[in-house]
């Protein structure tokens, strides 16, 4: 199977098409936040009838990659969007700018108690990537998932 990338995901589920649950929020730049992210992840799936499995995955992605954001950004918030159609689940976060570079996946060495995140979210997700904000002052990083029911 050839991996989801998000322009060919959001290219074929524009905003308005029916059948798209969709949810967008801010959450400050604060551990709670993750906590809160996982919570509107189930919230948003709950209402669709995909798999336990296919829900504790996309929680588990969104964690991972709020997680991520909240580590890096510079900003004070970071902006989630939650997507999901019959067949995918796409989630998205985007910081507002770091003195990190762009995200990436790196090697974790076996002591190491971080860097594991992204390596993770590949495993996990059909497609991911990076790409610079549309202010050009942050990162946006996704995932697409296959949602089975």
């Amino acid at each position: 199977m050839a991996p989801i990338d998000t322009m060919t995901f959001l290219a074929a589920h524009p905003a308005s098409a029916s059948g798209i649950r969709r949810e967008a929020f801010e959450l400050p730049v604060h551990d709670a936040s993750v906590g809160e992210a996982r919570r509107r992840v189930r919230t948003l799936l709950s209402r669709c009838t995909f798999s336990e499995e296919a829900c504790y995955t996309a929680t588990l992605v969104i964690s991972e990659l709020v997680t991520n954001a909240l580590k890096h950004t510079a900003g004070k918030t970071v902006s989630c969007l939650l997507r999901a159609d019959d067949r995918h689940i796409h989630l998205q976060v985007t910081d507002q700018g770091a003195d990190a570079g762009e995200p990436k996946m790196r090697e974790a060495g076996a002591g190491d108690e971080n860097g594991r995140g992204l390596q993770l979210v590949n495993s996990l997700a059909d497609g991911w990537g990076v790409a610079t904000s549309e202010s050009g002052q942050g990162h946006v990083v996704w995932a697409v998932l296959r949602a089975a029911r």
